[in-house]
């Protein structure tokens, strides 16, 4: 039964009809491993029951009564309020959480478990997490899983953990697993929460299965500290990253779900968002007026709600090549409606993604979009026969990329990466895209680029009737006399970040960290470089290793440009000082030096937004009338060029 079906009843009748699907899908899941309806679906009727009740005894216990015999947890293990769309901004701004910093984490897709180790450091007892109050004795199921530490274990007493099976891994086992249990299970999920219901689980279980933690349970340990402290222990953690909360807003978190589930090995259920600060943590929790057993101080953020999910066909499955060799997968659909907006074309993510899914025509998939983040896969409703690959003959050679640091291949790449007309191409229209070189078309960089002038030393140095003759008087003048405006008295970063030598990961934003720590971005040694906020070892190694072609590009273009390689001083001054700038819909650098120059920040935040540029600031959309109710300008572009 749909949501909208208990319209038409009382709210005593629509709240027991709640309870009654809910806890049976919450019992056919945990107890026997099968769904009886989508996940989507059980978050919708989650939320109407809590809108319409949320004191119900329902929400005292998650999970289900575990088959077999009750054991009464040590500690309670509560389930985590899910935030709906604009949630987020306001529990950080109640909250007061604005300069404290927020641990979003992957909400993995499996089964929760509680590890209790002894003062030895020896697992003592699990147990799974039941209703939450109660649950079942499984130790000696997890005693048998290998990434479990057994002995040794110090500062972690109650470990909360996950159990799950790499997408990958249950494919390869999975006709195995049908001649070995009599039963095909649909997805590792299922299949996880059938085997620890069993007296006797499958030997492939126990083989192949892994142990995520998450936490450590009553523990004075902030919660960075919490996964240092498990992972020096010998646990697999949770992928996690730190935010300030007033970084967070739903654009920000829909793209970093978007990165992780491209990156993580594991199925996730969206991310949690946890109060760094153990001391804030328990503040929280003592003035948490609810009785549910529920966090205060985490939430879990889930992108693509009942209204925001469309099934449709796969068309094909395009193979773009990145500047970098990287070939990343777009996935054409049957024209469908999502939220008012036609969509043709959806994220693929990446190559294993494609591959694991068996993505190809004729498949068909879920896809959700919310906000200006590009349309995604949210799930595949049946696979292809085979998954779509490129072909090589149009794309080149490739392979499958080194392994990440979880030891996966994720992407596919060029064997010759230099060499590749496509690649070269895509690198010169980057270079001239990032340093807003104007009246230079890509079709223009095209035409060039067939001319002979591959690359953009070979384009700054050219004579401008070489230029003219190729894409046309008008364009060749204006585009060489803006290239030439943009390369006097350019930032050294600006030019360094907008060149291809650097590589993936490393542009503009992270070489401005650099000069704006050293004065400089050359010549730095490796200890230099680490010493700048935010960058990494290999990312260090990656700028030193490029110097010798980066500086062979400005010995190249010597005399056709200048630097300003002044320490940059913050802006104090200025028509726009304190306004803080959001773009939506659209981007233009330009635009937003220029706001930079009037002492405007520009950023993402829509918590200290003031000011956001639409595309279309009539469109009336959700996102643009609550920008208005909270008193933010919202203006056009053309409007927000006035405002210099």
């Amino acid at each position: 039964m749909k949501a909208s079906e208990f319209l038409k009843e009382n709210d005593e009748q629509i709240i027991h009809r709640l309870v009654k699907k809910l806890t049976n899908a919450s019992e056919a899941y945990y107890n026997t491993g099968s769904t009886i309806m989508s996940d989507a679906d059980y978050d919708a009727l989650e939320s109407k029951l809590r809108s319409l009740d949320p004191d119900n005894p329902f929400f005292l216990g998650i999970g289900s009564a575990s088959r077999g015999d009750k054991v009464k947890l040590p500690i309670t293990m509560g389930s985590l309020d899910q935030v709906q769309e604009g949630d987020t901004v306001k529990w950080i701004r109640n909250e007061n959480l604005g300069n404290t910093d927020i641990v979003a984490a992957d909400k993995l897709d499996g089964n929760s478990i509680l590890l209790v180790y002894n003062d030895a450091g020896n697992l003592q007892i699990a147990f799974s997490r039941g209703n939450g109050i109660e649950g079942q004795d499984v130790t000696r199921q997890v005693k048998k899983m290998k990434s479990v530490p057994l002995t040794g274990v110090k500062n972690a007493r109650f470990v909360v953990a996950e159990v799950i099976m790499r997408d990958g891994v249950f494919n390869k086992i999975q006709a195995d697993l049908e001649k070995q249990t009599g039963r095909l299970y649909k997805n590792p999920r299922n299949f996880v929460a059938g085997q620890m219901n069993k007296k006797v689980s499958a030997d492939l279980f126990y083989q192949n299965v892994d142990v995520v933690a998450y936490g450590i349970r009553n523990s004075n340990l902030n919660k960075d500290q919490q996964y240092k402290v498990l992972e020096q222990n010998g646990f697999t953690i949770a992928g996690y990253k730190l935010f300030k909360g007033s970084e967070l807003s739903d654009e920000i978190l829909e793209r970093y779900l978007v990165t992780r589930h491209s990156a993580s090995p594991f199925a996730l259920d969206g991310i949690v968002l946890d109060v760094n600060d153990a001391t804030i943590a328990k503040k929280m929790a003592g003035l948490k007026k609810s009785s549910s057993l529920n966090p205060a101080s985490s939430k879990k953020f889930k992108v693509g709600q009942v209204d925001n999910v469309a099934v449709s066909r796969v068309v094909a499955v395009h193979w773009n090549v990145s500047k970098d060799g990287y070939l990343k997968p777009r996935v054409e659909i049957e024209p469908v409606d999502l939220v008012g907006v036609t969509i043709t074309f959806a994220t693929g993510f990446n190559a294993k993604f494609i591959t694991k899914n068996k993505i190809g025509p004729g498949a068909e998939i879920s896809i959700t979009r919310s906000g200006d983040v590009i349309p995604f896969i949210k799930g595949v409703v049946s696979p292809a026969a085979n998954a779509s690959t490129p072909d090589a003959t149009i794309v080149g050679p490739y392979s499958w990329s080194s392994p990440n640091a979880s030891g996966e291949r994720v992407d596919f790449i060029l064997d010759d990466i230099d060499s590749n007309d496509s690649v070269k191409l895509r690198r010169l229209k980057q270079f001239f895209d990032s340093m807003t070189i104007e009246f230079i078309s890509s079709r223009g960089l095209e035409k060039l680029f067939a001319a002979g002038l591959i690359t953009p030393e070979s384009i700054i140095i050219a004579d401008i009737k070489k230029i003219q003759s190729i894409v046309g008087d008008a364009n060749g003048r204006k585009g060489m006399e803006s290239l030439k405006k943009k390369l006097t008295n350019v930032r050294p970063w600006q030019l360094a970040g907008s060149h291809p030598a650097f590589g993936r990961g490393v542009g503009k934003r992270t070489l401005k960290k650099v000069f704006d720590t050293h004065g400089k971005i050359l010549g730095l040694t490796i200890a230099e470089l680490v010493a700048v906020e935010g960058v990494e070892a290999n990312t260090a190694k990656k700028i030193k290793n490029s110097e010798k072609e980066y500086t062979a590009f400005l010995q190249a273009i010597g005399g056709h440009y200048t630097l300003d390689d002044v320490p940059e001083v913050k802006v104090t001054t200025g028509k726009l000082v304190g306004e803080y700038v959001v773009f939506t819909g659209i981007r233009d650098a330009a635009l937003q030096a220029d706001l930079e120059t009037a002492g405007a920040e520009v950023g993402n935040s829509k918590s200290k937004m003031t000011i956001l540029i639409a595309k279309d600031p009539n469109a009336g959309t959700a996102k643009l009338k609550k920008a208005v109710e909270k008193g933010v300008k919202v203006i056009g572009i053309n409007d927000a060029r006035n405002l210099l």
